[in-house]
């Protein structure tokens, strides 16, 4: 599997967190491709939202190639219980 990081990129997980990345994209038939940028910030679009799939693909990703990411949503997103959700890491 592609995706390496660099090491000025912000990481966050472990072992088990990208294993269960890559498992996740395995089991969904996708794969890395490419090499994140070696820098401490930059912005990564999962798009085109064509369905509620597509958060859980951007998270196994960045679950696979360990980096911290930080999660820009709409307000009605957060509402009820997913508000404090441990499962919305970095939300605004």
């Amino acid at each position: 599997m592609d995706g390496a990081v660099g090491a000025r990129v912000p990481r966050r997980g472990n072992a088990f967190t990208r294993g269960l990345g890559r498992l996740t994209m395995r089991l969904m038939g996708w794969r890395l491709v490419g090499q994140v940028p070696d820098i401490p910030k930059f912005v990564a679009i999962a798009a085109p939202h064509s369905s509620n799939w597509d958060f859980v693909v951007a998270m196994a990703v960045a679950f696979a190639i360990g980096v911290r990411v930080t999660v820009l949503g709409k307000h009605t997103l957060f509402k009820g219980k997913r508000q404090r959700s441990p499962a919305f890491p970095g939300r605004y």
